[in-house]
C-alpha cells in the first residue's frame, strides 16, 4: 500500500457561522473531516461529491467553485490528494449509510479551530472563510495527516 495514492473529494458546506463536519470512527479514535470521500474509477470528482454527500449527509450538493488541492501521506503509508470545493447544499442532514461516521454536523466557526481534524488546514479553511469563500484564491498544499 505504500505506493498508492487516493484522490478524495471535498466540500465545504457554511450554513449561518458554521461548517458542516463528519465525525469519523476507527477504533478508539474520533476525527472530524470534510464531508465527501473517494473518487472511483470512471468517475468525476463532482459525480463523487454528489455521491458521497448523499451517503454521509443526505444532502444534495453542488459544487461552486475549487478551494484547495491537498497532498498528504496517512500514517499507514498511503498517499491522499484532497480536492475541496465550496459547495451549496440542500436538503436535511440525516444519519450516514456509511458506518464510519458517527455523525454529520454543523461546528460553529469559532468552535472548528479546537477540533480534531484531519488533513489538517484548519487555518486555510479560516481565511478562506474569512475572505468569503468567492474570494479566497486557490491553494495547492502539502500537509502532514495530523
Amino acid at each position: 500500500m505504500a505506493g498508492l495514492v487516493r484522490t478524495r473529494a471535498a466540500a465545504v458546506i457554511i450554513q449561518e457561522d458554521a461548517i458542516l463536519l463528519v465525525l469519523h470512527r476507527k477504533g478508539e479514535s474520533r476525527y472530524y473531516l470534510l464531508p465527501g470521500g473517494g473518487v472511483e474509477q470512471g468517475e468525476s470528482e463532482g459525480e463523487a461529491l454528489e455521491r458521497e454527500l448523499l451517503e454521509e449527509t443526505g444532502l444534495t450538493v453542488s459544487p461552486l467553485r475549487l478551494l484547495f488541492e491537498t497532498h498528504s501521506r496517512k500514517p499507514a503509508g498511503e498517499g491522499l490528494v484532497q480536492r475541496v470545493y465550496f459547495c451549496r447544499a440542500q436538503g436535511k442532514i440525516r444519519p450516514s449509510t456509511d458506518p464510519r461516521v458517527a455523525k454529520s454536523e454543523y461546528v460553529k466557526k469559532q468552535d472548528f479551530a479546537a477540533v480534531t481534524f484531519y488533513p489538517n488546514i484548519k487555518k486555510e479553511i479560516l481565511a478562506a472563510w474569512d475572505a468569503g469563500f468567492g474570494n479566497a484564491p486557490f491553494k495547492k498544499l502539502t500537509v502532514k495527516w495530523e
